[in-house]
């Protein structure tokens, strides 16, 4: 049992009686092999007075390689990532195994790496892990500037490389907000070999009410204020109620547009209305007393 070195191995015999001279053939061949393997291997007496022979198996084994694998971390781009490896002695053939497959992966993720070494005369090998690398997406939010509908109101985004799934969290949820209000939008692609996220915030602006119908103001008399008048009628969209935008006014006689608001019952969702109506006020009543209606002539006007 020998090992390869590069140089040519050959057997030894022993006879009884000693000193005899022996001829040693390999696979038939007299010459030694150099290569490892394994080799017939007859001895025959070669003397004038003495017969005899012996076979066995020579049994060349490889020798020792030394294996050092290389690009291991790597990022996606779609190609299949192969390891590497260096040799000692050089330039020897390795062949790599990822997880157990010979095909070299393409996708994001860890793979099991094995490089043995394949050559008649050496052997050797080594393992670690090949880590692809997810690949760097860029992500633009959109969608946010909307307006109270009483639905939720979710972002958008666009990704490079195109088509890429994005989750959303508002505020930290993965719920899509309803109320007006601003959040604070996460987008993050979700992907089996790209990565990436933006942040940005996304306001939900309230509401206008419709107003189909303003209402219709009583008449009052001069010196009360619009708060004495009443608002009757009118019509709008969500529930809400109109009054008098400045209710302490007291406007002069005669007919006159006062501005009136609608303010909806939801608030936090919605914004008031303005617009106006006729406002009818009467003259008040004055009264008149006479006096100086005794007088005693002197010659002038009295």
């Amino acid at each position: 049992a020998q090992t390869y070195d590069g140089t040519a191995r050959s057997a030894t015999a022993t006879t009884t009686p000693t000193g005899l001279t022996v001829d040693i053939t390999y696979d038939g061949n007299t010459t030694a092999p150099t290569a490892a393997g394994s080799y017939a291997v007859v001895a025959t007496i070669d003397d004038a007075n003495y017969e005899g022979s012996a076979s066995n198996t020579l049994v060349i084994a490889k020798a020792a390689a030394m294996v050092a694998l290389d690009d291991l971390a790597q990022t996606y781009d779609g190609t299949a990532k192969s390891a590497t490896a260096t040799t000692e002695p050089a330039g020897l053939t390795v062949n790599f195994t990822y997880d157990g497959s010979a095909t070299a992966p393409a996708a994001a993720g860890s793979y099991a790496v094995v490089a043995t070494v394949n050559d008649a005369n050496y052997a050797g090998f080594a393992s670690n892990t090949l880590v692809i690398a997810k690949a760097a997406a860029t992500v633009a939010l959109d969608g946010l500037a909307q307006t109270y509908d009483g639905t939720a109101r979710s972002a958008t985004a666009t990704t490079e490389p195109a088509g890429l799934t994005v989750n959303f969290t508002y505020d930290g949820s993965a719920t899509a907000p309803t109320a007006a209000g601003s959040y604070a939008v996460t987008g993050t692609v979700a992907d089996a070999n790209y990565e990436g996220t933006a942040s940005g915030t996304m306001a939900v602006a309230k509401a206008d009410p419709v107003v189909t119908a303003w209402p219709t103001a009583s008449a009052i008399i001069y010196g009360q204020t619009l708060a004495d008048s009443s608002l009757s009628g009118g019509a709008a969209m969500p529930e809400g109620a109109f009054a008098f935008a400045a209710p302490a006014t007291a406007p002069e006689a005669g007919t006159a547009a006062q501005g009136v608001v609608y303010a909806p019952a939801d608030l936090d969702n919605y914004n008031t209305a303005s617009g106006s109506v006729d406002v009818t006020v009467a003259k008040a009543s004055a009264t008149v007393a006479l006096d100086d209606l005794a007088q005693t002539y002197d010659g002038t006007a009295k």
